[in-house]
């Protein structure tokens, strides 16, 4: 709805090429053929006739069913007499089938959801832009090429579609002109001309689709650190992310400090703080746009079940993970005559002698549990085991 890249890149990685060529080839589109094709096909690397690109929208118009365009009705001669008439034995454009189901009614359903959703596209083209109708919904996509030789709208109700190009005949590129700014407008005019007296129609949910509440921004259902809430269309086979998948989520922090609570901190120096916590691939990027991040030490995973046969072994955290402030270890310490365990570290993958106990000596056996905590504050960086 917002025309964001990174997300189109991301989805398309996911999905992988090969798969995604398969679809586009149902839709009917013919020219993506190219063995060097990458990842920026989703940003409009591949060249699509136009007409091919308003019949794959039309598809997700008409419920996931493909009916192949036909450009031409009727040729007749200067005698009048019918050269070929499509619909008879001697059609136009021969071969042509019809109603070929390319994907799902509750897939073709979902995207007109979201394509057609004002609120979800106004932070970036605004409330009142020309992607929206006066009087009804409208499925609508927008699309710029580089140096602004191309754009495009193509939108949709459920009674019609239509494409928009606007370029030079010479593919000498405009200036500053988007696909909301250059064709947009055109798109605009024209179906509410083609809509005038026509009745308002919905995109009819289909069976197989129900809508559920999750956390607003994180699309998972709501942990209860959740903001805000909303309600979505999803697929009843695709059901959201469970909600211990949300970002939100209440860390236990030392009262006053940046420093993560244990068992051992007293009851009244801990307090329970709300984070949007981002996978650690994105925890810069988090920080540097102002989204505060909790110790790494928070986001290490809970252990992985051991083997009943692996009775000392450290789960968390795991081999080679890069650690900071005060963090949890996890693991097991349970062998046969058990006397007492206690966290120790040395510098380096091969250190020649270890610290004295960080944690512990501690008289009671752990299975598949905390063992204690490790302070990394004040350590230089590199290896440490």
């Amino acid at each position: 709805a917002t025309s964001r890249n990174i997300p189109a890149v991301a989805a398309l990685q996911e999905a992988t090429l090969p798969a995604f060529l398969e679809l586009m080839q149902r839709f009917g589109v013919t020219t993506l053929t190219r063995p060097d094709f990458g990842l920026s096909l989703s940003l409009g690397a591949g060249e699509i006739p136009l007409i091919e690109l308003t019949d794959a929208f039309a598809a997700l118009a008409n419920g996931g069913q493909r009916i192949p365009p036909v450009t031409i009705q009727k040729i007749t001669d200067a005698a009048g007499e019918t050269v070929c008439e499509q619909g008879t034995d001697k059609p136009c454009q021969p071969g042509v089938e019809r109603a070929q189901q390319v994907v799902s009614p509750a897939d073709a359903f979902l995207i007109s959801d979201v394509l057609s959703d004002n609120e979800a596209r106004t932070p970036v083209f605004g409330a009142n832009s020309v992607l929206r109708l006066p009087d009804r919904l409208a499925a609508v996509k927008t699309g710029t090429t580089n140096d602004f030789r191309d754009n495009l709208t193509v939108g949709y109700t459920p009674q019609l579609v239509t494409g928009v190009w606007v370029g030079n005949a010479d593919n000498s590129p405009m200036v500053n002109i988007s696909g909301v700014a250059g064709a947009g407008p055109i798109w605009n005019q024209f179906m509410n001309a083609a809509h005038a007296g026509e009745p308002v129609l919905s995109f009819t949910p289909p069976a197989g689709v129900r809508q559920v509440e999750v956390c607003a921004d994180t699309g998972t259902l709501p942990s209860d650190a959740c903001p805000e809430r909303r309600t979505h269309w999803f697929a009843e086979d695709r059901p959201p992310l469970p909600k211990e998948q949300d970002l939100w989520r209440r860390i236990r922090m030392v009262r006053g400090t940046e420093e993560l609570a244990t068992e051992y901190t007293p009851a009244d120096q801990v307090e329970e703080r709300v984070f949007k916590v981002y996978p650690l691939e994105h925890r810069e990027w988090a920080i540097q746009h102002g989204i505060a991040q909790p110790p790494i030490g928070a986001l290490v995973a809970p252990p992985t079940p051991q083997p009943g046969e692996v009775q000392v072994a450290i789960t968390s955290p795991a081999d080679g993970a890069t650690v900071t402030g005060v963090l949890p270890v996890y693991g097991s310490a349970a062998i046969p005559g058990f006397a007492a365990y206690e966290l120790q570290y040395g510098i380096s993958h091969d250190p020649g002698a270890f610290s004295p106990p960080i944690s512990g000596p501690f008289g009671a056996s752990v299975t598949n549990g905390q063992l204690g905590t490790w302070d990394t504050t004040g350590l230089g960086n590199g290896p440490h085991t």
